[in-house]
């Protein structure tokens, strides 16, 4: 979907009419039988919310009605030749870590939420924000940051060892694929919550500010690194690297990174996908990454380049990086 003024308010209204459908049907039955579905619309939420386009109202009204479905409905179901949610080797490590994953995928979407509050605020305004506003976002920016790394920490399943991109490699597939995803979000979202919650927020200095530097430039690595290993092993049907592949590629300082998150939407592009999505991402990445040199080239900082702006300023916008 495009994401002009039509495509927007098309979403809106899509969104808007399906959030009524699943509260009328919970309301009626209980429980929503689809429930893999709804796992998935507040999936898509979540990320427009991420990129401008959204306010997560969705995946809010799932969260204060209490209908988030059942864990194992974040999967597919296997068939009627299974009885219960998970396949015999699976059963030990599935719960744990679909339990990560829903965490992440909640953690994320208040991130959004913060992120789409401070920006309409922001746009709000008719003069540049003042210190206390400034000192004001980043609270609420520290405060959401703090419980997604909290909860990761506390929820890290022993039994994946150290943590790292591989560290999903000896379990049974469906329970990688799981693993994986908590994953590359939640590098994702960390990346997002220190540069993209509101304008300037790179500007202003931190504590440590090297070291978190550094620490970003880890998270980047992490994710162009299973996202590389998806393309060697033409599993070109994780798409939903896309929006963790673009933030890679906006907030690390390292040329080939940049080059690398470039090509490997350029790969994920040539495979397809729902309108163009794709392609509009890579569109904005390459964009976003060619301003950047030019700002530093001109004796600024990377920092200075705020990505969502630049995405309305060129018309860029989306609403999801991978389908």
């Amino acid at each position: 979907m495009d994401a002009d003024e039509g495509g927007d308010m098309m979403w809106t209204q899509h969104l808007n009419r399906l959030r009524q459908i699943a509260v009328q049907r919970h309301e009626r039955t209980g429980r929503e039988p689809l429930g893999y579905i709804l796992w998935s619309i507040c999936e898509l939420d979540m990320y427009a919310c991420l990129l401008g386009k959204g306010s997560c109202e969705f995946f809010r009204t799932i969260l204060q009605h209490n209908m988030l479905p059942p864990l194992e409905d974040q999967l597919p179901r296997i068939g009627q030749s299974v009885s219960g949610p998970y396949l015999p080797e699976e059963t030990h490590v599935m719960p744990t870590l679909l339990l990560l994953n829903q965490g992440v995928l909640v953690h994320t979407a208040k991130l959004a939420q913060i992120a789409q509050q401070c920006r309409t605020e922001a746009t709000a305004r008719h003069a540049p924000a003042s210190p206390g506003t400034y000192a004001r976002w980043q609270a609420s920016v520290s405060r959401v940051q703090n419980e997604l790394l909290a909860f990761w920490n506390r929820s890290w399943p022993d039994f994946l060892g150290p943590e790292a991109p591989q560290a999903g490699y000896g379990l049974p597939s469906r329970a990688c694929y799981i693993f994986e995803h908590a994953f590359i979000l939640y590098q994702a979202a960390v990346i997002y919550a220190r540069t993209s919650m509101f304008p300037g927020q790179r500007l202003i200095p931190t504590a440590n500010q090297a070291d978190l530097h550094a620490d970003t430039e880890r998270r980047c690595v992490a994710i162009l690194t299973l996202a590389s290993a998806y393309l060697e092993a033409g599993l070109m049907e994780r798409r939903h690297v896309g929006f963790p592949v673009f933030m890679a590629g906006v907030a690390t300082k390292q040329p080939d990174a940049k080059i690398q998150a470039m090509n490997i939407m350029t790969a994920f592009q040539r495979e397809g996908g729902i309108g163009q999505n794709t392609y509009r991402t890579r569109q904005l990445l390459v964009a976003v990454c060619e301003e950047q040199r030019v700002v530093v080239s001109a004796g600024g900082r990377m920092e200075q380049v705020d990505w969502l702006e630049l995405a309305k300023e060129r018309g860029l916008s989306i609403v999801n990086c991978g389908l």
